[in-house]
């Protein structure tokens, strides 16, 4: 890895985790360089495919940006998602 992409690894950011279940939507926001977050959403998203119920893992950030055409700072919201089997089975494709 080069010292540029290290760099960007160890950026650090605020992102929020959803972790929906049988049970309801755990949430949580942790603060950590990138490279611990995409650890972590990776850990979850093995755990959930590995699950015989439903389980949707989500994590996202926001960042506010520029609209020039609106003269006005915006946020935006950068988001993945993952969905097992069991939670496709019952609820249908993410969008």
């Amino acid at each position: 890895m080069n010292p540029q992409e290290m760099r960007d690894k160890m950026m650090v950011y605020i992102c929020r985790f959803e972790i929906e279940t049988n049970e309801g939507v755990q949430v949580r926001t942790m603060k950590a360089p990138r490279l611990v977050l995409e650890r972590e959403y990776t850990a979850l998203v093995n755990d959930a495919a590995r699950c015989d119920f439903p389980v949707r893992v989500k994590i996202s950030r926001s960042e506010p940006f520029w609209n020039q055409y609106d003269d006005e700072w915006v946020e935006r919201e950068y988001s993945i998602e993952f969905a097992n089997n069991a939670y496709v089975e019952l609820y249908g494709e993410l969008e």
